[in-house]
């Protein structure tokens, strides 16, 4: 009985440190992908349209997951807390980030995890304000385009009648 006891302790043990681990290496990844697609320059050429709809997903990205990843933060403080509970050293696990970056363990990611989150929540929103006027000329532009597209569909419709 015992020896099953430990099996399944272990057996959770390693699904809270796959957990935890999985969760803040996506973190790490989404942040800086959102993070250097929000630093591309927006101008009023064609790549410039394409930029700004590159840099407009990044932003819907984010406030998608703002009230995910706001609450997920004391949860994996409290994974820590019962992996150190069970005497399992957190030196081990894998450290979050590129070296040029500058990597961190686990533990010092996840306490500066919540700092970064709003950092890039701030950014998004002020790249938003940024992008403001652009957006409006694209919606203009689309919409004299859909003015002209309806005009030549009643003029088709009425070559017919």
């Amino acid at each position: 009985l015992l020896v099953w006891v430990n099996k399944w302790i272990d057996l959770f043990i390693n699904h809270l440190r796959n957990h935890l681990i999985n969760k803040l290496v996506t973190l790490d990844i989404f942040i800086n992908k959102v993070s250097k697609g929000l630093d591309i320059e927006v101008n009023e050429t064609q790549e410039g349209k394409k930029a700004l709809m590159s840099v407009m997903e990044d932003i819907r990205d984010v406030r998608k997951a703002m009230d995910l990843t706001a609450d997920m933060f004391h949860p994996l403080q409290d994974i820590i807390a019962i992996l150190k509970s069970h005497s399992v050293d957190l030196s081990t696990l894998p450290v979050i980030g590129n070296e040029s970056a500058g990597a961190k363990s686990l533990q010092d990611y996840l306490d500066d995890a919540p700092m970064i989150w709003d950092a890039l929540v701030k950014k998004t929103f002020k790249k938003k304000e940024e992008i403001l006027s652009l957006q409006i000329n694209e919606v203009e532009s689309l919409k004299v385009n859909l003015d002209i597209f309806y005009t030549q569909m009643r003029e088709f419709r009425n070559m017919f009648r």
